[in-house]
Protein backbone atom coordinates (compact mmCIF):
# COMPACT_ATOMS: atom_id res chain seq x y z
CA UNK A 1 0.00 0.00 0.00
CA UNK A 2 1.21 3.49 -0.84
CA UNK A 3 1.61 6.18 1.74
CA UNK A 4 -1.27 8.58 1.20
CA UNK A 5 -0.47 12.24 1.96
CA UNK A 6 -2.70 13.88 4.58
CA UNK A 7 -5.43 15.96 2.96
CA UNK A 8 -6.26 18.19 5.94
CA UNK A 9 -4.19 19.89 8.63
CA UNK A 10 -4.37 19.48 12.38
CA UNK A 11 -5.57 23.09 12.54
CA UNK A 12 -8.53 22.26 10.27
CA UNK A 13 -9.42 19.18 12.34
CA UNK A 14 -9.23 21.21 15.57
CA UNK A 15 -11.46 23.91 14.10
CA UNK A 16 -13.98 21.25 13.00
CA UNK A 17 -13.95 19.73 16.50
CA UNK A 18 -14.09 23.09 18.26
CA UNK A 19 -10.71 22.58 19.94
CA UNK A 20 -8.90 25.89 20.54
CA UNK A 21 -5.79 26.27 18.36
CA UNK A 22 -3.60 26.78 21.45
CA UNK A 23 -4.61 23.40 22.91
CA UNK A 24 -1.98 20.90 21.78
CA UNK A 25 -2.55 17.84 24.00
CA UNK A 26 -4.46 16.02 21.23
CA UNK A 27 -2.29 17.03 18.26
CA UNK A 28 -0.40 13.74 17.91
CA UNK A 29 -3.59 11.70 18.15
CA UNK A 30 -5.32 14.01 15.67
CA UNK A 31 -2.40 13.50 13.30
CA UNK A 32 -2.94 9.73 13.43
CA UNK A 33 -6.67 10.17 12.86
CA UNK A 34 -6.08 12.55 9.92
CA UNK A 35 -3.73 10.06 8.26
CA UNK A 36 -6.17 7.22 8.82
CA UNK A 37 -9.21 9.19 7.62
CA UNK A 38 -7.39 10.43 4.51
CA UNK A 39 -6.29 6.89 3.68
CA UNK A 40 -9.81 5.48 4.17
CA UNK A 41 -11.36 8.18 1.97
CA UNK A 42 -8.73 7.59 -0.73
CA UNK A 43 -9.34 3.83 -0.55
CA UNK A 44 -13.12 4.33 -0.77
CA UNK A 45 -12.53 6.32 -3.96
CA UNK A 46 -9.96 3.75 -5.17
CA UNK A 47 -7.27 6.47 -5.29
CA UNK A 48 -4.61 4.30 -3.68
CA UNK A 49 -1.80 6.84 -4.18
CA UNK A 50 -3.73 9.72 -2.60
CA UNK A 51 -6.44 12.19 -3.46
CA UNK A 52 -4.28 14.44 -5.63
CA UNK A 53 -3.32 13.66 -9.23
CA UNK A 54 -1.30 10.44 -9.69
CA UNK A 55 -0.61 8.06 -12.56
CA UNK A 56 -2.29 4.64 -12.51
CA UNK A 57 -2.18 1.60 -14.78
CA UNK A 58 -5.16 -0.75 -14.71
CA UNK A 59 -6.53 -3.68 -16.69
CA UNK A 60 -10.28 -3.96 -17.19
CA UNK A 61 -12.70 -6.65 -18.31
CA UNK A 62 -15.10 -6.13 -21.20
CA UNK A 63 -18.17 -7.99 -20.06
CA UNK A 64 -20.60 -7.40 -22.92
CA UNK A 65 -20.31 -8.02 -26.63
CA UNK A 66 -20.50 -4.75 -28.56
CA UNK A 67 -19.38 -2.62 -25.63
CA UNK A 68 -18.00 0.75 -26.80
CA UNK A 69 -16.96 2.07 -23.36
CA UNK A 70 -15.03 0.95 -20.32
CA UNK A 71 -15.15 2.37 -16.82
CA UNK A 72 -11.77 3.27 -15.41
CA UNK A 73 -11.63 2.17 -11.77
CA UNK A 74 -10.31 5.45 -10.34
CA UNK A 75 -12.04 8.84 -10.24
CA UNK A 76 -11.79 11.58 -11.35
CA UNK A 77 -9.80 10.78 -14.48
CA UNK A 78 -7.79 13.78 -15.65
CA UNK A 79 -6.24 12.27 -18.78
CA UNK A 80 -5.56 8.95 -20.49
CA UNK A 81 -1.97 8.51 -21.64
CA UNK A 82 -2.29 5.05 -23.19
CA UNK A 83 -5.07 2.58 -23.93
CA UNK A 84 -4.89 -0.88 -25.45
CA UNK A 85 -7.68 -3.18 -26.58
CA UNK A 86 -6.56 -6.83 -26.68
CA UNK A 87 -2.90 -5.69 -27.09
CA UNK A 88 -3.72 -3.20 -29.89
CA UNK A 89 -3.07 0.47 -29.08
CA UNK A 90 -6.12 2.75 -29.29
CA UNK A 91 -4.87 6.19 -30.33
CA UNK A 92 -6.25 9.36 -28.75
CA UNK A 93 -8.08 10.33 -31.96
CA UNK A 94 -10.17 7.14 -31.70
CA UNK A 95 -11.39 7.63 -28.12
CA UNK A 96 -12.66 10.25 -25.69
CA UNK A 97 -13.22 10.59 -21.96
CA UNK A 98 -16.76 10.96 -20.61
CA UNK A 99 -17.98 11.85 -17.12
CA UNK A 100 -14.40 11.84 -15.73
CA UNK A 101 -14.40 8.05 -15.62
CA UNK A 102 -15.42 6.40 -18.90
CA UNK A 103 -13.29 5.86 -22.01
CA UNK A 104 -15.56 5.72 -25.04
CA UNK A 105 -14.52 4.62 -28.52
CA UNK A 106 -15.41 6.92 -31.42
CA UNK A 107 -17.27 5.64 -34.45
CA UNK A 108 -20.56 3.79 -34.91
CA UNK A 109 -18.92 0.36 -35.23
CA UNK A 110 -16.06 0.83 -32.73
CA UNK A 111 -16.22 -1.82 -30.02
CA UNK A 112 -13.88 -3.24 -27.39
CA UNK A 113 -12.92 -6.92 -27.55
CA UNK A 114 -15.09 -8.90 -25.15
CA UNK A 115 -13.32 -10.90 -22.44
CA UNK A 116 -11.36 -10.83 -19.20
CA UNK A 117 -8.52 -8.31 -18.89
CA UNK A 118 -8.85 -7.17 -22.51
CA UNK A 119 -8.37 -3.42 -21.98
CA UNK A 120 -5.42 -1.78 -20.28
CA UNK A 121 -5.05 1.91 -19.54
CA UNK A 122 -2.40 4.22 -18.15
CA UNK A 123 -3.98 7.41 -16.92
CA UNK A 124 -3.91 10.24 -14.40
CA UNK A 125 -6.64 10.32 -11.74
CA UNK A 126 -7.22 12.49 -8.69
CA UNK A 127 -7.74 16.18 -8.06
CA UNK A 128 -5.52 19.18 -8.57
CA UNK A 129 -7.55 20.80 -5.77
CA UNK A 130 -9.45 18.41 -3.50
CA UNK A 131 -13.17 19.37 -3.41
CA UNK A 132 -14.53 20.88 -0.21
CA UNK A 133 -17.04 18.09 0.35
CA UNK A 134 -14.27 15.47 0.22
CA UNK A 135 -12.28 17.50 2.76
CA UNK A 136 -15.46 17.66 4.86
CA UNK A 137 -15.74 13.85 4.64
CA UNK A 138 -12.22 13.57 6.06
CA UNK A 139 -12.91 16.11 8.83
CA UNK A 140 -16.15 14.34 9.70
CA UNK A 141 -14.38 10.99 9.92
CA UNK A 142 -11.66 12.45 12.16
CA UNK A 143 -14.34 13.87 14.48
CA UNK A 144 -16.25 10.58 14.43
CA UNK A 145 -13.23 8.62 15.63
CA UNK A 146 -11.97 11.32 17.99
CA UNK A 147 -15.32 11.36 19.78
CA UNK A 148 -15.64 7.54 19.83
CA UNK A 149 -12.32 6.81 21.56
CA UNK A 150 -12.84 8.27 25.05
CA UNK A 151 -16.13 6.42 25.46
CA UNK A 152 -15.00 3.16 23.87
CA UNK A 153 -18.00 3.26 21.53
CA UNK A 154 -20.51 3.52 24.41
CA UNK A 155 -22.71 6.47 25.03
CA UNK A 156 -24.46 6.64 28.37
CA UNK A 157 -26.67 8.90 30.40
CA UNK A 158 -27.49 8.83 34.11
CA UNK A 159 -30.27 10.74 35.81
CA UNK A 160 -30.49 9.89 39.49
CA UNK A 161 -31.04 6.14 39.83
CA UNK A 162 -31.83 5.70 36.14
CA UNK A 163 -29.03 4.86 33.72
CA UNK A 164 -29.12 4.14 30.01
CA UNK A 165 -26.12 2.85 28.05
CA UNK A 166 -26.17 2.22 24.32
CA UNK A 167 -23.42 0.72 22.22
CA UNK A 168 -22.64 2.81 19.16
CA UNK A 169 -22.22 -0.37 17.18
CA UNK A 170 -19.13 -1.14 15.18
CA UNK A 171 -17.13 1.98 14.59
CA UNK A 172 -16.40 1.70 10.88
CA UNK A 173 -13.60 3.41 9.00
CA UNK A 174 -15.80 6.29 7.76
CA UNK A 175 -18.46 8.44 9.38
CA UNK A 176 -21.96 8.14 7.93
CA UNK A 177 -21.56 11.73 6.65
CA UNK A 178 -18.39 10.76 4.81
CA UNK A 179 -19.96 7.63 3.37
CA UNK A 180 -22.90 9.65 1.99
CA UNK A 181 -20.62 12.32 0.52
CA UNK A 182 -18.30 9.82 -1.14
CA UNK A 183 -21.22 7.81 -2.54
CA UNK A 184 -21.83 10.54 -5.10
CA UNK A 185 -18.26 10.08 -6.40
CA UNK A 186 -18.43 6.33 -6.88
CA UNK A 187 -21.76 5.94 -8.64
CA UNK A 188 -21.63 3.06 -11.13
CA UNK A 189 -24.06 4.72 -13.56
CA UNK A 190 -23.06 4.37 -17.21
CA UNK A 191 -23.26 7.64 -19.17
CA UNK A 192 -25.09 7.69 -22.49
Amino acid sequence: MSIVPDAITTARAKAYLGIPSGTTEHDTFLGYLISSATRHVAERLNLTCGLTENTYSDVMDVENFGQDRVRLPRFPVVSVAALTDDTTAVIAADRYLKADRWVVLKGDSARFTQGKQKVSATYVAGWNTIPGDVLHAISSTVAYHFNAVPKGGISSERIGAYAVALARGDVGPLSSDADAILGSYISPVTPR
